[in-house]
């Protein structure tokens, strides 16, 4: 049994583990599911969470930013006395991610889902761009940084038909200065490729609108490598099944 919070209500609950496997969602390497009980005020209930091994409370600080903001990340987080993060299964219900992770998995196996996402990416990609707009956007106005590594991943519903955007690899996101007080070499090279921009200026010499203008710079090239991770998902299935 382990002792868990809820990041969002800060209530404890009971975690009774019954399985473990090999995570596949997003084919994150090193990851994995665990199945049980959540046993707490309201009762108990049978759930299958994705673990994390990462900064416990700095991966739950960037959830709550990002999640005050109205950005789709996952609609709850756990984290457990040895600061090990909880989420539920988005794929237990039978979707499927693609996106970066996938397309740099060192293996990658068939899935039901894969003839409807390149159908997805063929038909809707001007559509899942404009999502991928917007998404970018809203984390600029909250003056927030997507995920420098993995922007976004595509979400790819049970039943083959839709798609959402979901943001999973929270801890290379946050607050500009955040990303660049952990050093993140992601943070460092991309802000100053886009200080170019900028007329030679330090991070702290921009004023607010400029540093605004920074963020914006910074979130469009982690937008476009993402949008361009889901095409190289798209190939890597196609080789699976010779096209």
């Amino acid at each position: 049994m382990k002792k868990i919070m809820d990041v969002y209500s800060r209530q404890t609950a009971d975690f009774h583990p019954q399985e473990s496997r090999a995570a596949t969602m997003g084919n994150r390497r090193g990851k994995q599911y665990e199945v049980g009980n959540i046993e707490d005020a309201q009762g108990s209930n049978q759930i299958e969470l994705f673990t994390r091994t990462v900064d416990g409370k700095e991966y739950a600080d960037i959830w709550q930013l990002f999640r005050q903001a109205g950005l789709p990340v996952v609609p709850q987080l756990w984290i457990d006395e040895e600061d090990k993060i909880y989420m539920p299964n988005l794929t237990a219900d039978g979707s499927a991610f693609y996106g970066k992770g996938y397309a740099d998995a060192y293996a990658v196996m068939p899935q039901e889902l894969d003839q409807a996402f390149l159908q997805l990416i063929d038909r809707d990609f001007a559509r899942i761009t404009q999502q991928a707009d917007r998404l970018s956007q809203q984390a600029t106005a909250n003056g927030l940084l997507l995920p420098l590594d993995d922007g976004f991943d595509l979400h790819v519903s049970a039943d083959g038909r839709r798609f959402d955007l979901v943001i999973l690899d929270l801890e290379y996101g946050g607050t500009l200065e955040d990303l660049l007080e952990r050093k993140q070499r992601f943070a460092q090279g991309r802000a100053q490729a886009a200080l170019l921009n900028f007329q030679g200026k330090g991070i702290d010499q921009l004023d607010h609108g400029e540093r605004r203008q920074l963020i914006a710079l910074i979130n469009e090239t982690t937008k476009k490598a993402a949008l361009e991770g889901m095409k190289q998902a798209a190939r890597r299935v196609k080789e699976l099944y010779g096209k």
